[in-house]
């Protein structure tokens, strides 16, 4: 679980999970006390904060009203996930409510994005590009994203009997009758994975008479290897991926989490989904999530809904063994044992890798019983490692400037985009060393920002959608020591720039602050020599 924070689509992000794991704990009757108590406090948290980036015609943007035009896809996403919040309150009253007008507004506003052939468009900034960006039918992503959203209002609405209820059930149904009817136009033409995935999960979802149609197109773009089965769109550029870099980027983890809740709503999905359970599994991070923002909400979403489906309520203890050979070549094991009582704990063991070694980690999993099942168990692997190099990405072309003052620091950093391109959001991130703080009023008023944070160590800075571009952006971001913030023998901090919805297009940079003992002589001879060079002393990296 998590509690919501950022601009409008982070906070967005950090409020699905909740309602996939109360759905799942609801559907499997393992929902706790203390579960519920903290899921809705983060969620009344995001629910509240969401409100304010709603805009007066009843669509939200990134930042709220005073920005860009609302968004239709952002106005989708939210729409969808106050929708599934308000069915988990129709099942438990104990839960967070959702404000029938606040979700009828957007309602509005979507259907007045509707063009007359049924498909939506956008007025407001395009935040997921990657969404349409191999598409030959530009309409086609956007229209079943929002039929989506409105099939889950449609669920909630369906339960109200008022007149207010009845008249946006009217609206929803009417919007969605026209844009089956154009999605379903559009199906022979369509050739882009993302694009059939996500429609067919859509036309799945509404029980539309062409869903049968959209499967057959999904199965025939699976990709088939061994006992996983996932889908990609190619790659449309050839920068060169780091060792450490995921093997897999971030559009493919959605277009495989469709095609996984297609197989949720279809017989014996827990058989026919369970290779695309496991690609999926394999491609999780090491904090449950995945790389980007709606990755991780499809992700999860398909990840509870089939892991609900393969929950059952028999207790069958097993045994999990990690098995390996360490540096001095001895064979050692890590034992888990898993029942009903430890079933929702997360159990981890660190393997320290020295030398090289363990090279390979054997898995073994056992019912104590000898039975064979069925039952489930997810194992994952997590490396954690250290590197020296810099990351660059032909997507950002990054230099700060470095400077040491009396009061602190100040870090001014020139970001630009290759010649011709625009980037998506992007966020630069600057780890902040013990001891000091950023003027955030300051960073605020930057012409180019849309948003400042600070949250764990790190000062975020958001760039709205194509502020990026090959002229580049300046930001000057101050930092204020205190005494008690000198630092000795200080560590290289990171400053890096990346892709919201890609961020595997990263370039980062790391920065150190000048030692401290290093002043000790000039704070008393403070204009001699060096001293004085000292005192302004500048780096460039």
């Amino acid at each position: 679980m998590r509690k919501p924070y950022g601009c409008g689509e982070q906070n967005m992000l950090n409020f699905a999970p909740n309602i996939f794991l109360l759905e799942f704990y609801l559907q499997t009757g393992t929902l706790t006390d203390e579960l519920k108590t903290t899921a809705v406090s983060y969620m009344l948290t995001g629910y509240q904060k969401e409100n304010t980036y709603q805009h007066i015609d009843g669509g939200f943007s990134a930042f709220g009203p005073g920005s860009r035009p609302a968004s239709t896809w952002l106005t989708s996403f939210v729409v969808k996930c106050y929708a599934l919040a308000q069915q988990l309150y129709l099942q438990d009253g104990d839960l967070v409510a959702i404000d029938g007008d606040i979700m009828g507004r957007s309602l509005e506003f979507l259907s007045n994005r509707q063009k007359s052939d049924g498909s939506f468009h956008e007025n407001g900034t395009v935040f997921h590009k990657e969404m349409q960006g191999a598409s030959a039918e530009e309409g086609v992503s956007l229209t079943a994203y929002t039929l989506i959203a409105m099939y889950e209002a449609q669920q909630v609405f369906q339960q109200g009997n008022d007149s207010l209820s009845v008249n946006h059930l009217r609206k929803i149904e009417e919007s969605m009758e026209k844009a089956v009817v154009y999605l379903t136009s559009k199906l022979n033409s369509l050739d882009d994975s993302y694009d059939i995935c996500l429609t067919t999960y859509a036309l799945y979802l509404v029980d539309a008479p062409s869903k049968d149609l959209a499967f057959t197109m999904m199965e025939k773009k699976a990709i088939v290897d061994g006992f996983m089965k996932y889908w990609e769109r190619p790659r449309a550029d050839t920068e060169e991926r780091y060792s450490w870099s995921a093997t897999t980027d971030s559009i493919n983890i959605e277009m495989t989490a469709y095609a996984l809740l297609v197989y949720s709503l279809r017989p014996d999905p827990t058989i026919n989904g369970l290779p695309v359970l496991r690609w999926l599994t394999k491609n999780k991070g090491p904090n449950a999530g995945f790389y980007s923002t709606q990755d991780t909400v499809i992700g999860l979403q398909a990840l509870s809904r089939v892991g609900a489906k393969l929950y059952t309520g028999e207790d069958i203890p097993m045994v999990v063994t990690a098995e390996y050979t360490d540096a001095l070549a001895t064979t050692r094991s890590v034992v888990f044992r898993l029942d009903k009582s430890n079933e929702m704990l997360l159990q981890v063991a660190r393997i320290d890798f020295v030398n090289n070694n363990p090279q390979t980690l054997n898995i073994k999993v056992e019912t104590l019983s000898g039975q064979q099942g069925p039952t489930n168990a997810v194992v994952e692997t997590t490396l954690r490692y250290n590197i020296l190099e810099k990351v660059k990405t032909t997507k950002y072309i990054m230099n700060f400037t470095l400077t040491q003052t009396k009061a602190g620091f100040v870090i001014d950093v020139n970001i630009r985009a290759p010649r011709g391109e625009k980037r998506s959001m992007s966020i630069l991130a600057i780890e902040l060393p013990p001891g000091y703080t950023p003027d955030l009023e300051g960073l605020g008023m930057n012409k180019y920002t849309s948003r400042v944070e600070v949250k764990e160590d790190n000062l975020y800075i958001y760039f709205d959608t194509d502020v990026i571009d090959s002229e580049g952006v300046r930001v000057r971001a101050l930092f204020q020591g205190t005494s008690s913030g000198s630092l000795t023998k200080p560590k290289p901090r990171s400053i890096r720039v990346y892709d919201f919805y890609e961020p595997q297009y990263e370039s980062s940079q790391t920065y150190t602050l000048r030692d401290v003992a290093d002043d000790q002589f000039c704070n008393i001879a403070t204009n001699v020599g060096v001293c004085a060079v000292l005192q302004n002393q500048v780096t460039v990296n």
